[in-house]
């Protein structure tokens, strides 16, 4: 932490924060943006840490429910300052990094087995939808590092991660959270069964968010650029808490938006531009040979 003045905080100071820093105001924000939409949410709850089995706080929660396709949004807010935006540094997504995975559920179903217990009934599956089908195709750009950028007082260039790490990590283990509500999203449908997307989320301000790109073989590809939307490639497995009949599933990518990224992302999936790209034909068909 770095070393404070010896002076009394004011009303001012605290002011002050909560109009240009907090985090709180633009949680707040975001919040009010998504409920503009429709869109249902919770906001700062708490979910116990996968890894410490901490209790840990979360920002938001969104749900965008389509009926039989649904898409949780495990979303946490940072405040970026214009004088310490966040880089990503982008190369082409390779067809290994080309999958999302999604989750089936419906009502359970009694084994065979004369030794079938209700505990242990299968009650849905993981869809992975790879290659163009994936909601994050081969070949385009996707994020593998990424920095805030700044100037110190002596004039040099400083870039770190440190900010925005503790909030990527958060959204990621959120996400894992909202994994096993959609083992059960099955219960509040109509059809007794349903095909549920989670995606962990960053969100940022709007122009504070870069992206640069290079080659494969390290060239860089293009200029840095303003961006509202990029992903990191994260590949992570998540676990179901029922560990005998709960669906395991992988996060591959982590959506870093700015505000009107989210907006943007938000509308793709309500208008069904984005929905048809996440819960492409060749995965829905197999379960739902009905759905448009």
């Amino acid at each position: 932490m770095a070393k404070l003045q010896n002076t009394t905080v004011s009303d001012a100071d605290i002011r002050e924060f909560a109009d240009s820093a907090s985090d709180f105001g633009f949680e707040l924000r975001i919040l009010s943006t998504l409920k503009g939409l429709s869109i249902d949410c919770e906001h700062s709850g708490t979910y116990d840490d996968p890894v410490t089995q901490r209790p840990r706080q979360f920002d938001i929660r969104a749900l965008v429910d389509l009926g039989t396709l649904r898409i949780r949004l495990a979303i946490e807010c940072k405040n970026l300052r214009e004088n310490f935006p966040l880089v990503m540094f982008e190369v082409p997504r390779s067809e290994t990094e080309s999958y999302h995975d999604v989750i089936f559920s419906h009502e359970p179903q009694r084994g065979d087995s004369v030794l079938s217990i209700p505990i242990m009934d299968s009650h849905g599956a993981k869809l992975r939808l790879a290659g163009n089908s994936s909601f994050y195709p081969p070949h385009e750009y996707v994020g593998k590092a990424c920095s805030q950028v700044g100037r110190l007082l002596s004039n040099d260039l400083t870039g770190n991660d440190a900010e925005v790490y503790d909030k990527w990590y958060q959204a990621i283990h959120s996400a894992h959270d909202l994994v096993d509500r959609a083992n059960n999203d099955w219960e509040s449908n109509e059809q007794k069964a349903c095909v549920t997307f989670v995606l962990p989320i960053l969100v940022v301000p709007n122009n504070r968010l870069w992206r640069i790109k290079y080659q494969s073989d390290g060239t860089r590809a293009s200029d840095p650029e303003r961006t509202s939307r990029t992903t990191m490639y994260i590949d992570k497995f998540v676990a179901p808490a029922d560990r005998f009949a709960g669906i395991a599933a992988s996060f591959s990518h982590l959506e870093i938006v700015t505000e009107q990224g989210l907006a943007d992302l938000c509308n793709g999936f309500l208008t069904g531009d984005l929905a048809a790209k996440a819960f492409s034909q060749d995965g829905v068909k197999a379960v739902f040979p009905d759905e448009e």
